[in-house]
């Protein structure tokens, strides 16, 4: 036997199913004071705002507009390797100029962010990613918005370009001999 709030003894639930009209007729719905209320509201919209998930960003895809091996392939030009590869990606936020550079074992990667807008301190974040593993590596645009990354293992690659909110995707880049 149970004891509701008001000191009135419940049936046992086990008596049988008629029992359960009886209890539902002495069931209270009470409203809770305010200041518990407020309390409650206040830490629910804590726990809401933690759980929030991440700001959302914009992604851009960006497409390749300009291939150096390619167009030095298309002239009839050799010894496009001994200078690299010349990439450039764009989209409608910013333009990516990527050059890789291969060294035999290990590759290198240097680049230059080109906001369109003409915005000069907007900071860039770059990430590249291996499609194979999934391990990052960042670097940090510079003010002229230039990044490098050395000793890059030959495979293929995404990188992806934060600015403020948004990101710019580009991919899969193919890096080193073993492209």
């Amino acid at each position: 036997m149970s004891i509701d709030p008001t000191g009135a003894s419940l049936p046992d639930p086990a008596a049988g199913a008629g029992r359960v009209d009886d209890l539902s007729s002495r069931v209270r719905v009470f409203e809770l004071r305010s200041h518990v209320r407020a309390s409650l509201t206040a830490d629910f919209a804590v726990w809401a705002r933690d759980r929030r998930p991440a700001t959302l960003r914009d992604r851009f895809i960006a497409r390749l507009s300009f291939d150096g091996s390619a167009a030095a392939m298309a002239a009839g030009l050799r010894g496009g390797a001994a200078v690299g590869r010349q990439l450039l990606f764009s989209c409608d936020l910013a333009e990516v100029a990527l050059h890789l550079r291969d060294s035999g074992s290990s590759a290198g990667i240097d680049g230059q962010v080109l906001v369109l807008d003409g915005s000069d301190d907007v900071a860039a974040c770059v990430e590249l990613r291996a499609d194979v593993d999934g391990v990052p590596r960042w670097a940090d645009a510079d003010e002229t918005g230039s990044f490098v990354f050395e000793a890059v293992e030959p495979g293929s690659y995404r990188v992806i370009v934060t600015i403020g909110a948004d990101e710019i995707e580009l991919g899969p880049i193919d890096v080193g001999s073993a492209a």
